[in-house]
């Protein structure tokens, strides 16, 4: 599973944007302030997460680039 600590740090490549309804985006604005990160920050970290969760239970879903385990 993907740490905060992971991710953190790592360089970014490229900016994307997406759109929530307002419900999930009111739940996850309250979410960053509990824990004290930013809304990008926690999206990275879910994003990070479920692509290793798919190369473990899915591997052939997620495409391997630069030699990724």
């Amino acid at each position: 599973m993907a740490r905060f600590s992971d991710i953190k740090g790592g360089r970014m490549a490229r900016k994307i944007t997406f759109r929530l309804d307002e419900k999930h985006l009111q739940e996850l604005e309250t979410c960053s302030l509990n824990f004290g990160a930013s809304v990008s920050f926690l999206v990275r970290h879910l994003v990070v997460r479920f692509l290793e969760d798919q190369r473990r239970n899915n591997p052939s879903s997620v495409a391997r680039l630069g030699g990724m385990p």
